[in-house]
């Protein structure tokens, strides 16, 4: 095992101005200090720092430029009123990316300052936000990860149905994260949407489940409201699987899986408009849900459909033989 015998020293030495003991409080102040971006020849790198503000129980994150050399004092590069982080140099050291955002209830989106001076540019504004943005090699594009699951959507659809007083109640069925924060927030934010509306009786979390296809024999409706182009919707065919009509967007190729007015409802719009209509329409009319449950079950078992779970597992079995 190597182990460097280079020397490290202070840059920024902390100043102790009084004798005083320190108290829990006084921990909870402190600033932190997160992972530094280093800029490409090293000599200087960008710091996001976090100020608890105990009275307002809540904290603000503030990017800084630091010298590694300690030829300069840190200088902040973003507003004290803002939370900023995650900071990413350019690979020419001349632009800085990072995510932003104002407070709780707003999501995080990517943004570039150039260092030469001037304002940050906002460059998404997506329903979940943006984390962890990182520069492609020739300094032109950004990649980051943006959840992309409407689950908003099914919530605020069921708010709107119980105010117009129609008794439904909801599942939101799968694992919750626990990272990273930003998902976490989001699924906390639900909660006290819900909660704030009265509806934690109607709307229920229930994690992971085991008996998911039970669940959904036992369930009216699947409301899916995927927003990203969904290659291969394993839940639609799971749903169809288990005679459950679908109400979801066109997206990718849910719409070769769900034959709108058939088997399902393929919404005119991917919005919480659309997705109300969808679920208004089997709602209002139990006729038509019934005969979608049929018509799912009976193609899901037709010997010629490939989009069947017979001939999903089949094909991955046949894929996994060829490859060994």
């Amino acid at each position: 095992m190597a182990v460097s015998t280079r020397t490290t020293r202070t840059v920024h030495p902390a100043v102790r101005t009084g004798g005083r003991t320190l108290t829990a409080e006084d921990i909870w102040r402190i600033p932190r200090v997160g992972a530094p971006a280093a800029a490409p020849d090293g000599t200087w790198a960008v710091v996001p720092v976090t100020t608890p503000d105990l009275e307002k129980n809540e904290a603000r994150t503030r990017l800084w430029l630091v010298s590694a050399t300690g030829a300069s004092e840190p200088r902040p590069l973003t507003s004290p009123d803002l939370t900023s982080t995650a900071p990413r140099v350019s690979p020419d050291g001349t632009r800085i990316a990072f995510v932003r955002k104002r407070d709780k209830t707003e999501k995080a989106q990517l943004h570039v300052l150039p260092l030469d001076g001037g304002e940050a540019e906002k460059v998404t504004d997506l329903p979940m936000g943006v984390i962890d943005p990182r520069w492609f090699p020739d300094g032109r594009r950004i990649a980051f990860l943006s959840p992309l699951i409407a689950g908003h959507l099914t919530v605020e659809a069921t708010l709107r149905l119980l105010a117009e007083g129609i008794d439904v109640q909801t599942l939101v069925v799968g694992m919750l994260p626990i990272w990273p924060p930003e998902l976490v927030d989001y699924v906390a934010g639900l909660r006290a949407r819900i909660a704030e509306a009265g509806a934690s009786g109607r709307v229920h979390f229930v994690g992971a489940r085991e008996n998911i296809l039970d669940i959904m024999r036992a369930s009216y409706v699947l409301a899916a409201p995927i927003l990203q182009e969904e290659t291969f919707g394993n839940v639609a065919l799971e749903a169809l699987s288990a005679g459950l009509p679908v109400v979801t967007f066109a997206r990718g190729g849910l719409t070769e899986l769900v034959a709108h007015g058939r088997t399902g409802h393929v919404c005119a719009t991917s919005d919480l408009d659309g997705l109300l209509d969808g679920l208004r329409h089997f709602l209002a009319h139990p006729g038509a849900r019934a005969a979608a449950s049929a018509n799912s079950l009976a193609e899901s078992s037709a010997p010629g459909n490939d989009c069947t779970p017979g001939e999903f597992e089949r094909r991955w079995w046949a894929m996994f033989e060829r490859a060994s």
